[in-house]
């Protein structure tokens, strides 16, 4: 869409028009917050508004909430002055491109990544993720509880340094024998800095 300096409409595509479930005749002369968000103000964080202040490119992330006949979208906008023959900025073209499916599957990926983290600090066991390396990806509050330290501080550590307190791994370590076969394998391993017995489950390696 293009708009003057005063932020009223004088040209909208096709697209547009469809969005807004009206003609492109219709649009013309009215201030876009208006005609397209029944607002009596713009919209907050509007770029075309920045753009018209700065004589620059602007670009943001806009949320429009629900209102009555639309439903909560988010959209990414560049506002791009537009300039006379004496330099002076006559208006600006705003570009924008609906990003809500994007947005709400991002949101759901973090929600599954948190409901993810969540259970896996629920388990009261030590569990921990290792690469090929025996290096630890990612531990739950329970082993970093039983090793006196931290989930963060375990992070990137051998798991023979962090659980065994030794610089190489122990002997019938259970990651390796399911790197070679690619299948569970459980020992029991006594941990004499501890006084308890352990049991270690291997699962398979990346």
């Amino acid at each position: 869409m293009q708009m003057d300096s005063d932020m009223r409409l004088v040209w909208a595509n096709k697209r547009a028009g469809k969005i807004a479930n009206k003609t492109i005749q219709d649009f013309m002369g009215h201030k876009c917050y208006e005609f397209l968000r029944n607002r009596d103000t713009v919209c907050a964080g509007c770029t075309c508004v920045k753009a018209l202040e700065s004589g620059k490119t602007e670009w943001g992330t806009l949320y429009h909430p629900a209102s009555e006949g639309a439903n909560e979208s988010y959209w990414d906008v560049f506002g791009v002055p537009l300039t006379g023959e004496d330099g002076e900025i006559t208006g600006v073209i705003e570009i924008a491109r609906d990003i809500t499916e994007k947005i709400k599957a991002d949101n759901a990926l973090i929600q599954a990544k948190d409901d993810w983290e969540n259970t896996f600090d629920a388990i009261t066991d030590m569990v921990m993720l290792l690469d090929s390396q025996h290096r630890i990806i990612r531990a739950n509050e329970a082993t970093a509880k039983v090793l006196g330290t931290t989930k963060k501080d375990l992070i990137g550590k051998r798991c023979y340094e962090a659980v065994h307190g030794q610089e190489y791994t122990i002997a019938g370590c259970p990651l390796i024998s399911t790197m070679k076969t690619l299948k569970p394998c459980t020992r029991e391993i006594h941990e004499a800095c501890d006084g308890g017995d352990r049991h270690p489950r291997g699962r398979d390696g990346p």
